[in-house]
């Protein structure tokens, strides 16, 4: 028994060895629009889970550095890290530097994967309403495959460059006609069923000649939908 227990212990730490426990994306990991989203939401959550108490420098890094690239890493303390007492940690703003951009992570946000690139940006109209005012412009983030790892590595402001919006556009038309199709397609199915129970009926004049029927009843005395009956 006792010899069991040694064979699973060394076969499960065998496994989190080959199959670490990490958010750390890696090629496979970040091919779509939704994992790429949900890998800049934990980053984010990361960079807010800093203001919640201090921690040391190791500490910080160790949450840090499976997102960030180390450039964008040093940017994002010096502008952001507070000491208190040997130990850091951020202070609650809405104007942090260098935190991921307040997206809206909808179809709003364009996501254009490339083969080591990949870019996520969203247009904002000019706001010049409320406490924080701003003008048009394009803001996003830009990751890149370091080492193998996708990392974030640069915060744009109005940096997007024309082949990267281009094909944004053509993606969102691409799938704005997909959506179409499937509708049509849907919708003659829908049309195509709704002949064939109508064919199954009786006609109209069958209904005006027993107005006892229990269908001519249901169907002309409630008139629970005139689009139906006229079809009748």
């Amino acid at each position: 028994m006792r010899t069991n227990v040694v064979y699973i212990l060394f076969f499960t730490v065998l496994i989190l060895l080959i199959n670490p426990i990490s958010p750390k994306a890696s090629e496979n990991e970040l091919g779509t629009k939704d994992e790429v989203m949900q890998f800049l939401k934990q980053a984010f959550n990361r960079q807010v889970s800093l203001s919640e108490k201090v921690r040391s420098m190791e500490e910080i890094e160790e949450l840090l550095n499976p997102f960030f690239s180390q450039e964008y890493l040093q940017k994002f303390l010096d502008a952001n890290l507070y000491e208190e007492d040997g130990k850091y940690c951020t202070y609650g703003t809405d104007f942090g530097q260098y935190f991921i951009p307040y997206l809206r992570f909808s179809e709003q946000t364009k996501v254009v994967i490339e083969s080591n690139q990949i870019y996520v940006f969203e247009h904002f109209e000019k706001n010049h309403e409320g406490p924080v005012g701003y003008d048009e412009h394009d803001e996003g983030i830009l990751l890149e495959k370091i080492n193998g790892d996708w990392k974030i590595t640069t915060y744009l402001y109005n940096q997007i460059p024309q082949k990267i919006t281009d094909q944004a556009q053509l993606e969102k038309m691409d799938n704005d006609d997909q959506q179409k199709i499937s509708y049509q397609k849907t919708h003659q199915y829908v049309g195509r069923n709704f002949n064939a129970f109508h064919a199954t009926l009786p006609n109209r004049s069958i209904f005006s000649e027993n107005k006892q029927n229990p269908i001519y009843s249901f169907i002309y005395k409630r008139k629970i939908n005139d689009r139906f009956t006229l079809l009748l």
